[in-house]
């Protein structure tokens, strides 16, 4: 009882989640991931919590008071639960490229409303609690998941596929150092709560930040003796800042998560040396990229009270071994991916473009839709300036009142600048061709998570003169543009399909997964299938790595489903869908996998998609239509 009495909020919970993430992978890495490993990891992550607690209770340190929810957070809690659960009523079993095509105006209105009347209860001196911000921040980095069938995107049907290996297996070979962070919380929570595992990591990344970001932040503005009710409506207003790496749960989002929490504490008057170093080392097994950056930060923020030359060479020294280390990483996933060492020169056509388009101002003022999208986009346009504003503001106020961050922030910013610069050296050909550079725009969120304590000091201190003005004729307006750019955060945080934003991606349908199991049920034999991205991610999140009642991996080590990063079914279904479904082009393929059956899959969405089935049905040996006609199969079988 003692233990529960002492428990600090929300230090603690965050400590046992990364001491989880930590153990399950060094478990995992050097043993594996069955029962009694899981057994093991926590076993040592409470035997790790009570050494911690022990000498915690030995300095006689305070357990944090908890927060409770107050009768002013009432209404808006209802509310923001209630659309919580309009959001899960809105689910859609199509395939979706925005998930705004099935939201209608009186979502935008209620949250609008939610957002000005937080606005107004905070400047009027009434204190909103920390659950009902973690409930609106879920609301916020939620929604995706709540309106998408299943997962969007190719990636986390990767994660799935393997977490469902490892939990059958109790490992995967070959073992990588990466991404094991995620697949132990990930498989932690599924053998603690029976959740399906698609359930678990749709739902993790969104989760974590709403529980504990708000908290940790709310910590942060305490420990430095902020003015508190500032710090809430800061809290209220983050998502102003359009933040699409908490919509979807991968390891290199979880980095960031552990990055953000790394940060924010090194930079406390009062630092949780614990903590610290277990979320550094957290996010270094979920991505090293974010890793190495959060190890630094820990190891900065422990050498803070070194003064003199001891102190200038430790800083140097671990800003340039970061600085080495970041491109390094990336450059051994490219060399594991093509086992090609050499370098490129840099995409500088593209960087200078980019430049162009920053510096030239016609961007920030959109006229291509009606007046309500180019507002939108408009504020897109200026968003990035608003921040290297705060990030410029929250330096010099640091130049004002001299503060340690600096000694941590700065070397940070500098390794992060040569480490991109080494970066684009990189050529990541084993990359699709419009996912190439994402590598590289990587380092702009970690720039920005590095500088986040510069932008919540710059943001209090504004906020905190306009709760302290006394002009109330300024309140409303104030509060409706303020309230209106949140709203615009939370559209521009999710895949769009307008005149501005043309989503690429899909989610997976219930189609989808429909002609997976179609195919799996009535094919005679083992066989290929040449789909496009979503239909090959529901067959990886469906039925994983391992052999069931086919072989998943065929002749030349080949996957049966195509995967557009890798692999060479992806190609042949290309040359089906955009040139011509010959027989020989799928007959070329099922060779290349040593298999006598072959199915093309095809999408009622795919460009072209009536001129594609008359013709591929004219090679077929058979078509099938499923859900009402939305897909369409085509079977091949070739004899000896």
């Amino acid at each position: 009882m003692k233990l529960l009495r002492n428990f600090k909020w929300p230090d603690d919970a965050l400590l046992i989640t990364s001491l989880v993430s930590l153990f399950g992978a060094l478990i995992y890495w050097l043993y594996q991931l069955n029962w009694f490993g899981q057994i093991t990891a926590w076993f040592l992550t409470g035997i790790t919590y009570c050494i911690i607690y022990r000498k915690r209770r030995q300095s006689k340190e305070k357990a944090s008071t908890n927060n409770r929810i107050n009768w002013t957070s009432w209404p808006l809690l209802i509310i923001i639960v209630g659309l919580l659960f309009y959001l899960s009523k809105q689910q859609s079993l199509n395939a979706l490229q925005s998930p705004w095509t099935e939201i209608g105006w009186p979502f935008w209105l209620a949250y609008w409303l939610l957002a000005a009347i937080g606005l107004w209860l905070i400047k009027s001196g009434r204190q909103i609690s920390l659950a009902t911000i973690a409930v609106w921040w879920l609301l916020t980095y939620s929604l995706a998941s709540l309106i998408y069938f299943s997962a969007f995107g190719f990636d986390p049907f990767v994660h799935q596929a393997t977490e469902k290996t490892i939990i059958a297996q109790g490992q995967i070979t070959p073992k990588t150092p990466y991404y094991l962070g995620q697949y132990a919380l990930v498989i932690s929570l599924h053998r603690l709560t029976k959740l399906p595992i698609d359930q678990v990591e749709r739902f993790l990344l969104s989760g974590l930040i709403a529980i504990f970001v708000p908290w940790l932040i709310s910590v942060w503005f305490k420990n430095r003796q902020f003015n508190q009710s500032a710090g809430r409506l800061v809290l209220w207003l983050w998502p102003m800042i359009s933040w699409p790496i908490f919509i979807v749960t991968t390891p290199q989002n979880c980095a960031y998560f552990f990055l953000i929490i790394t940060v924010v504490s090194a930079t406390m008057n009062q630092i949780n040396q614990p903590l610290l170093w277990s979320s550094a080392l957290a996010s270094l097994v979920c991505q090293p990229l974010a890793g190495w950056l959060a190890l630094t930060t820990a190891a900065l923020a422990s050498l803070k009270n070194f003064s003199g030359t001891k102190a200038t060479i430790s800083r140097w020294l671990a800003g340039s071994l970061t600085a080495i280390a970041l491109p390094l990483s990336l450059w051994y996933a490219s060399w594991q991916q093509t086992a090609n060492w050499r370098l490129t020169w840099p995409p500088i056509k593209k960087l200078l473009g980019w430049l162009a388009t920053i510096f030239n101002c016609h961007h920030l003022w959109p006229n291509q839709e009606v007046w309500w999208l180019n507002l939108i986009y408009s504020y897109q346009a200026w968003q990035p300036l608003l921040l290297i504003l705060l990030i410029i503001a929250g330096w010099l106020a640091w130049r004002r009142q001299p503060l340690v961050w600096t000694r941590i922030i700065r070397p940070l910013n500098q390794s992060l600048l040569i480490g991109a610069v080494l970066t684009s050296l990189i050529s990541f050909n084993f990359v699709i061709d419009y996912e190439r550079y994402n590598y590289l725009q990587r380092f702009l969120w970690l720039a920005l998570i590095i500088n986040l304590p510069a932008i919540l000091l710059a943001s209090w201190q504004w906020l905190n003169r306009w709760i302290s003005s006394k002009d109330r004729w300024l309140n409303w307006p104030i509060i409706i543009a303020l309230a209106t750019a949140v709203t615009f955060g939370l559209y521009l945080t999710y895949p769009r399909v307008d005149n501005y934003s043309n989503a690429k991606g899909l989610s997976v349908s219930a189609a989808d997964l429909l002609a997976i199991r179609w195919i799996e049920n009535n094919a005679p034999s083992d066989y290929i299938v040449l789909a496009n991205q979503q239909v090959g991610a529901a067959a990886l999140g469906e039925y994983g790595f391992y052999p069931g009642r086919h072989n998943r991996y065929l002749a030349n080590n080949l996957f049966y489903y195509p995967i557009p990063t890798s692999g060479q079914l992806y190609g042949y279904y290309l040359k089906m869908v955009d040139d011509y479904p010959q027989r020989s082009t799928i007959k070329e393929a099922a060779e290349l996998a040593g298999v006598k059956q072959a199915y093309l899959v095809l999408n009622s969405y795919w460009y072209g998609f009536e001129k594609i089935a008359q013709e591929a049905t004219m090679e077929a040996d058979a078509r099938h239509s499923l859900a009402n006609g939305q897909i369409l199969v085509f079977s091949y079988q070739f004899s000896e």
